[in-house]
């Protein structure tokens, strides 16, 4: 038997410091000591990914779920920063109609907690219990109080209230140039409209939208080498990332991606890095 906690009920739901609009949930079921699961709602598509979700909003929907299940897991019981840090994402299904499923269900799993940090295994869920994503991902945990004291340059004093949410449409990549192997783009700087509810007073663009970012990049490479494809929708097997450090509002990102050396018979594999001036914050890996 699961119960049902509801956007005014404490834990396990606010005990992450993402919210509306970047935490789609409305209310979220605990299925036991460390298993959540919740529905939510696609609301973005990248232009060359396969519906009914693409990658980047499965690692986004999996991450702020598997921070609850982590708090709900230690049994928290204060508001705390939770810092994806390492992900895999694999799709499991291959062309599903957009129509198959408005909504879709998550169920996260702890599988691994010790002081601030903990993993979680990810399962996404056609309405018609289909399995399409599963996705692994590295969590850690930084306090309130020691989160405004390393990051109080960043405190940005008001805070957003938006009708309607902006990760519906959302701000283009820059300065795209493909040449040969290698794709570059640039993204900024942030504004704090980039990132709304990620994180209240301390503006950061999410790593899933970063992985957005990479996949799209990733997608428009592969369909360089393969342009009888361009113009149809694209699979990709998996994706991973690791971040490094956030990426406050008033940062600029530059991406760089490249065919990796070493690709295995069947598949294409891309490989990317993010910076901030010269500092490498992100390192990505795509396979088609």
């Amino acid at each position: 038997m699961t119960s049902t906690l509801t956007t005014n009920i404490t834990p396990p739901l606010d005990l992450i410091q993402v919210k509306w609009p970047y935490n789609k949930f409305e209310k979220v079921e605990i299925v036991n000591s460390n298993t959540l699961a919740a529905w939510v709602e696609n609301e973005y598509l990248g232009p060359h990914e396969l519906a009914p979700m693409g990658l980047g909003e499965a690692g986004r929907h999996s991450a702020i779920l598997g921070g609850m299940t982590l708090a709900h897991t230690l049994k928290k019981n204060s508001q705390d920063y939770y810092l994806a840090i390492n992900a895999e994402v694999r799709r499991l299904r291959g062309e599903v109609p957009a129509t198959a499923s408005s909504k879709f269900r998550i169920v996260s799993t702890c599988t691994f907690s010790k002081g601030k940090n903990g993993k979680v295994f990810n399962r996404i869920f056609l309405e018609d219990g289909g399995l399409l994503y599963e996705s692994e991902i590295e969590i850690t945990i930084i306090p309130e109080t020691i989160f405004g004291r390393l990051f109080k340059a960043h405190f940005y004093e008001e805070k957003l209230i938006l009708p309607s949410s902006p990760y519906q449409q959302r701000r283009p990549l820059e300065a795209i140039n493909i040449d040969q192997n290698t794709i570059q783009a640039s993204f900024g700087p942030i504004i704090p409209k980039d990132c709304v509810g990620h994180f209240d007073h301390f503006p950061a663009l999410p790593v899933a939208l970063i992985g957005e970012h990479f996949t799209d990049l990733g997608h428009q490479l592969y369909l360089s080498f393969f342009p009888a494809k361009n113009g149809s929708k694209v699979r990709a097997q998996k994706a991973s990332i690791s971040a490094k450090r956030l990426c406050f509002h008033g940062t600029t990102i530059r991406y760089a991606l490249e065919v990796a050396e070493e690709q295995t018979q069947g598949s294409f594999t891309i490989e990317g890095k993010a910076l901030v001036g010269e500092e490498e914050v992100a390192a990505y890996q795509i396979t088609f």
